[in-house]
């Protein structure tokens, strides 16, 4: 029986016995999450939830804002919704810079508050001009 007593072939190739090995360490190691799909996927049933809440009032809230443009013409209401998006987009950039670059000009008091002496006696006649 030559079959019985014929060693096996070695691998032909080194990376191939050792591919199970790193495909099994591939799979044990941490899948690597972008910071955009994590955000992404925290916010997005946050976002469905909101949008199924106000639908049908955010539906109605835009139908009524939307009738006075209603019988005008597309360049109309083009032209009025490219000013509300550059009027909300200036809104953002003046709320960033107070919000991050704006230092508030508020001091600290330099002496103690004044303290009420007396309390009033009559309303609107201070303890000083009584009789």
């Amino acid at each position: 029986t030559a079959s019985a007593a014929a060693p096996k072939p070695a691998p032909q190739n080194a990376q191939t016995a050792a591919a199970p090995e790193t495909t099994e360490a591939i799979a044990d190691a941490p899948a690597v999450i972008s910071l955009k799909e994590k955000i992404a996927t925290t916010l997005e049933p946050i976002a469905q939830r909101a949008m199924t809440a106000a639908g049908p009032i955010g539906a109605k809230a835009v139908l009524a804002l939307s009738k006075p443009l209603a019988n005008k013409s597309p360049d109309i209401r083009n032209a009025v919704g490219w000013v509300a998006l550059w009027t909300m987009f200036l809104s953002v950039v003046v709320w960033g810079w107070a919000l991050f670059f704006n230092t508030s000009s508020v001091t600290a008091p330099t002496q103690a508050p004044t303290p009420i002496v007396a309390p009033e006696i009559t309303p609107g006649v201070t303890a000083s001009h009584q009789p």
